[in-house]
């Protein structure tokens, strides 16, 4: 019998990349069982508060947390290892990595500074790729040569994606005005509102997206994207308490193995590292005993593990992904 996990260390909301407001993210975990989850927004945070009161009354436990992209490239470079660029825009080795911070603080001035520039960045970056690809015909798409739209053109795709991310907030939009737009929704409303299968989707935004970083020069200025990953360890322990190595044997870095274990590793505990992501949807078995070989290689203090939840077909790997109660006490501790 598959074991399920009630304790969930990754889900986000609409708040980052999700479709789902606070309230219907709690109603939702809830429904399924759920004893205690973690959010963690991709650099950035809702209202927290207003989830913590949504949760107690719910009796659901809370982490708060956040998930912050980084950069390798740093530590290729130091160490040589060359990461040639693709046709598709794609590198050899993927360079964009995440760390979890466990125990936010949002109320930290370094962080709310950081998150509000990404924001920043966010809205004229997928501007950007949507004017990019305005005279695109939908049947100029791999995939949709002969989609019956096929002679409709992406121009007003941002306006789009732009009114549906406000309508998720369903009147209350973040006080700042900034909302967290990015890649994902161009790929969602392909996916959504075209049939368009999520690799193809994947590959006609690629081609794109690292000419937009490059014309905006995001990898340089952007907190986040463009900053080694070791410095984002160092923040998400000024930040919060502990961090982890998200999702590092994902489909597109399974070829990091070796370096992950000779090179990344290493400097990530040197910087503060805490731990590593195990229990993950595209971790199976094999990738699951290499990251508990890890832990025993470096001494790793946890192992965290979560369905990385974001729209309603990821509802059935809530529990199928997770940690147990041991795993969650040991990590309430470490953020104690």
């Amino acid at each position: 019998m598959e074991q399920k996990y009630d304790f969930n260390l990754h889900v986000h909301s609409v708040y980052s990349d999700g479709n789902y407001t606070f309230p219907e993210l709690v109603q939702i975990l809830k429904s399924k069982g759920l004893q205690g989850f973690a959010i963690t927004d991709h650099n950035c945070a809702g209202p927290l508060d207003e989830l913590e009161q949504l949760t107690e009354q719910a009796g659901i436990a809370l982490i708060k947390g956040v998930e912050l992209k980084a950069s390798i490239q740093p530590l290729l470079d130091e160490e040589g290892i060359e990461n040639p660029t693709h046709d598709d825009g794609s590198t050899e080795y993927e360079s964009i990595e995440e760390v979890i911070c466990y125990g936010l603080d949002p109320d930290n001035e370094e962080f709310k500074a950081d998150s509000a520039e990404h924001l920043r960045t966010k809205e004229p970056y997928l501007r950007t790729i949507c004017e990019m690809i305005a005279d695109v015909r939908v049947g100029e798409i791999d995939g949709l040569q002969d989609h019956p739209r096929r002679d409709e053109k992406l121009g007003i795709l941002f306006p789009r994606i732009y009114e549906k991310k406000l309508a998720a907030f369903k009147g209350h939009p973040p006080a700042d005005g900034l909302m967290y737009l990015g890649t994902t929704e161009i790929m969602s409303y392909l996916v959504k509102e075209f049939g368009l299968d999520k690799p193809s989707a994947k590959v006609f935004t690629m081609k794109y997206t690292n000419q937009v970083l490059k014309i905006l020069g995001i990898d340089k200025t952007d907190p986040f994207y463009g900053t080694d990953i070791r410095e984002i360890v160092r923040k998400a322990k000024r930040w919060g308490k502990v961090a982890v190595l998200a999702h590092p044997l994902t489909k597109k870095r399974k070829n990091l193995v070796q370096i992950y274990r000779r090179v990344i590793l290493p400097e990530l505990i040197k910087a503060g590292l805490d731990g590593v992501e195990c229990s993950y949807m595209e971790h199976k078995e094999p990738e699951e005993e290499i990251v508990r070989s890890w832990q025993d290689e470096f001494g790793l203090k946890i192992l965290t593990g979560g369905s990385d939840f974001h729209k309603e077909k990821d509802i059935p790997n809530l529990r199928k992904f997770g940690v147990n109660h041991d795993t969650w006490d040991l990590l309430r501790e470490l953020i104690s």
